[in-house]
C-alpha cells in the first residue's frame, strides 16, 4: 500500500487500546504497536475499570502512551468510546488488548482508508495465535445472523492479497474516520460488554452507502482462545447481543424471516443437547423480551439518526442515499 507524499504531513491516527483484564497480553499488544512504521500515531489505552494486575501492567507501560481511566468497566465499546473522546487524531483505530499488530499493520490500514473515500471502515486479517492460520478475514452471517469468519482455519498466505469488500469485520483491528464515527454517535455501549457492536457499526456503515473493506496485508495476531472461554457465560452474551442487533436494526420483513430460521436452529441445539447454546438462548429470548421497548425506542432513534445523516450527505462525493 504507497502512503500519500511524505512530503505532506501524514494524517494522525489514535489507537485506542481498552483493557480490563489484559494484564497477559496488554505490554506484548503494546509493544508490537510501537514498533509499527506508519510515522505519525499516538497510543491510547484505556484503564477500563481495570483489574489491580492489569493496572500493574499498564504501569509498566512506555510514557508516550497515553492513559484514561474509569473507574467501572465500560466494556469494549464503552471503552472506545471514552478513548475516542481524548483522541487526537483524524482517524481512529480500534485495537483489541490481546492483539498484537505486524510492524506495517497501521500503515497498510490507513492507506486503504485514505484511497478509498467511499469506504467507511477498513478491518484487518486477524491470525490465531500461531501466526500461520486465519482467524477472520471479515464475517458474514447465517440467515438468523449467527456470524461466520470468513477463511477461518486456512494459511493466510495462501489467501487473496487483494482488498476485499466484506458485510462485516472483526472489531478487534479496525480504523475509521474520527468524524464518521462521532457522526454515528460512537459504538452502542448497549453492547456490554462486547459482540455485535461492530456488527452494527458495520451495518449502519453500509445502510448509508459506505463500503467495508477487509485489508489483508493489515495483519494482526489474536489470542483471543486465551483470553475467553467459549463456555455458557459467553454464549448468554453472545446470544444476547445477536438478538438486540436483530431487533435494533433489521428491517420487520427480515425480522420474520430471521425468526423463522432460528426456531429450525434453536430445535437442532435441542436434539444436540448442546446445553451452552440451549440455557444461553432462554435467557438471551428473555432478557430482549423484558427490554423489548428500551430496544425498539433505540431503533427508532437510530433510524432517525441515521436518516439524517443520509440526507446531510446526499450532495458528498462517494456516498449514495
Amino acid at each position: 500500500m504507497t502512503l500519500p507524499d511524505p512530503t505532506h504531513t501524514l494524517t494522525l491516527v489514535s489507537v485506542i487500546i481498552p483493557t480490563h483484564a489484559g494484564a497477559s497480553t496488554l505490554e506484548a499488544s503494546v509493544h508490537h504497536l510501537l514498533r509499527n512504521d506508519y510515522p505519525s500515531f499516538e497510543v491510547i489505552v484505556v484503564d477500563n475499570g481495570a483489574t489491580p494486575e492489569t493496572r500493574e501492567a499498564i504501569a509498566r507501560l512506555p510514557k508516550k502512551v497515553r492513559v484514561v481511566r474509569s473507574e467501572k468497566n465500560l466494556g469494549f465499546p464503552g471503552g472506545c468510546n471514552l478513548g475516542v473522546a481524548q483522541a487526537e487524531g483524524e482517524i481512529i483505530a480500534l485495537l483489541n488488548d490481546d492483539a498484537e499488530a505486524r510492524p506495517d499493520w497501521l500503515r497498510e490500514l490507513v492507506g486503504a482508508l485514505m484511497q478509498n473515500p467511499d469506504v467507511g471502515l477498513v478491518g484487518s486479517l486477524i491470525l490465531e495465535p500461531d501466526g500461520e492460520h486465519i482467524q477472520s478475514a471479515g464475517c458474514r452471517f447465517y440467515s438468523n445472523y449467527l456470524n461466520i469468519h470468513i477463511a477461518k482455519g486456512e494459511p493466510w498466505f495462501e489467501a487473496s492479497t487483494e482488498p476485499s469488500e466484506r458485510d462485516s469485520v472483526m472489531g478487534a483491528a479496525v480504523a475509521i474516520d474520527k468524524d464518521l464515527l462521532q457522526a454515528l454517535g460512537g459504538l452502542a455501549e448497549s453492547y456490554f460488554p462486547g459482540y455485535y457492536e461492530d456488527c452494527e457499526l458495520c451495518y449502519r456503515l453500509r445502510r448509508l452507502g459506505y463500503r467495508i473493506l477487509l485489508v489483508p496485508s493489515a495483519r494482526v495476531v489474536h489470542h483471543e482462545k486465551q483470553t475467553i472461554r467459549e463456555d455458557e457465560d459467553y454464549f448468554r452474551v453472545y446470544h444476547r447481543n445477536r438478538w438486540q442487533f436483530i431487533l435494533r436494526n433489521l428491517p420487520l420483513g427480515e425480522i420474520v424471516e430471521v425468526c423463522a430460521a432460528e426456531i429450525g436452529w434453536a430445535v437442532n441445539i435441542t436434539r444436540w443437547r448442546d446445553f451452552r447454546h440451549h440455557n444461553a438462548l432462554l435467557y438471551a429470548y428473555a432478557w430482549n423480551f423484558v427490554r423489548l421497548p428500551t430496544t425498539l425506542s433505540a431503533r427508532r432513534n437510530l433510524q432517525r439518526w441515521d436518516q439524517q445523516l443520509e440526507e446531510s450527505a446526499e450532495e458528498q462525493p462517494g456516498q449514495s442515499a
